[in-house]
């Protein structure tokens, strides 16, 4: 589903905070309908303040399951002006522990005005993305292989997942 945001603001507008979350145990759902899908780049984005109440599955399985997806996962997280106590406040670092192993990152805003140009952020990422390959040298053995991406020009920005499964 193509992200336009047109659509998207008016229901942005809107979303106000309440009850459990089970992010976790979201994302895990999630993950599955990126299998077989017609288009090779495809994402989630999490709208959360990052507090997981309610899941059954720990981050570190969906670390795990997202190591062998190829989806990105952006995440808004949604912060409040005014001051708060510590619990009440968004936890981008738990956003981050999913988005930064996707390659995806996390945004945080202070105002639901500001989710839309956050989205739109994240299309423009989407759309302005180029896909690198490479041959490794080791056979596939199922493991997790590190990977980093560096570029020598300073005019340009690389945001690459961590690394991938070698899938045999």
């Amino acid at each position: 589903m193509a992200l336009r945001p047109s659509r998207l603001s008016p229901s942005l507008e809107d979303v106000r905070p309440y009850g459990g979350t089970a992010m976790y145990d979201a994302m895990l759902e999630a993950l599955p309908l990126f299998s077989g899908r017609r288009h090779q780049r495809a994402a989630i984005v999490l709208v959360s303040d990052g507090a997981d109440t309610a899941s059954d599955h720990p981050v570190r399985e969906v670390r795990q399951r997202l190591r062998r997806s190829d989806a990105f996962v952006y995440a808004i997280a949604i912060d409040a002006k005014e001051s708060m106590p510590i619990n009440d406040r968004v936890n981008p670092q738990a956003l981050r522990e999913m988005t930064d192993e996707s390659g995806g990152y996390t945004e945080v805003v202070l105002d639901t005005a500001d989710l839309a140009p956050a989205a739109q952020r994240i299309a423009d990422e989407l759309n302005h993305q180029y896909t690198l390959g490479y041959s490794p040298s080791k056979a596939p053995d199922g493991r997790y292989r590190r990977i980093r991406v560096r570029i020598t020009d300073r005019d340009y920005r690389v945001r690459a997942r961590q690394g991938y499964v070698a899938t045999p």
